[in-house]
């Protein structure tokens, strides 16, 4: 059978997980070695990193397996990819802030308690200074938040951590 474009990658992940679930681990490799030079954009590329090495682990290539761990530590830890969890952290507090208009009253009243919660995870990943202001887009302000929050204006007025929120038109901020 044909896999559709979109699904080749996800097809050939499987088919490694398959291979390896199967104890066929030669296989799985070769599968894999072959996915990671074609699919390095993938959504499943990092997954079939970790399930190589795995399988590295079980063959007991006990130093391919820890270069493959150490080269996705490096980037799970990364100053990029905490930014990354951070910026969603912020969306989700900004949604969860967001005070209708009046010609929205079918929208869910702001749950300003989640939304402190959320930009409080957001400083708990500690990004570099730069990050919170020097990368900003231009529509990114230092966060204003609204009086209702209450503890969450002194947390983010600290010192140490001014916070980079998106400013919309749509966002009271």
């Amino acid at each position: 059978q044909q896999v559709p474009a979109d699904y080749r990658d996800y097809a050939e992940y499987l088919k490694a997980f398959v291979q390896y679930k199967s104890n066929n681990l030669k296989e799985s490799l070769k599968i894999l070695a072959d996915f990671e030079g074609k699919h390095a954009q993938s959504p499943y590329y990092h997954k079939a990193r970790f399930l190589r090495a795995e399988i590295l682990l079980k063959e007991r290539d006990y130093k391919a397996a820890e270069k493959i761990y150490s080269e996705e530590a490096v980037r799970l830890l990364s100053e990029g990819r905490k930014k990354e969890i951070a910026d969603i952290y912020i969306r989700f507090a900004e949604s969860l802030s967001y005070k209708p208009k009046p010609e929205e009253m079918d929208l869910p009243k702001p749950d300003y308690n989640a939304a402190y919660r959320f930009y409080a995870e957001a400083l708990k990943l500690e990004i570099s200074r730069e990050l919170r202001e020097g990368e900003a887009d231009d529509d990114a302000v230092v966060a204003g938040v609204q009086p209702q929050v209450g503890g969450l204006q002194r947390l983010l007025d600290g010192p140490e951590r001014p916070l980079v929120v998106r400013a919309d038109h749509e966002h009271p901020s």
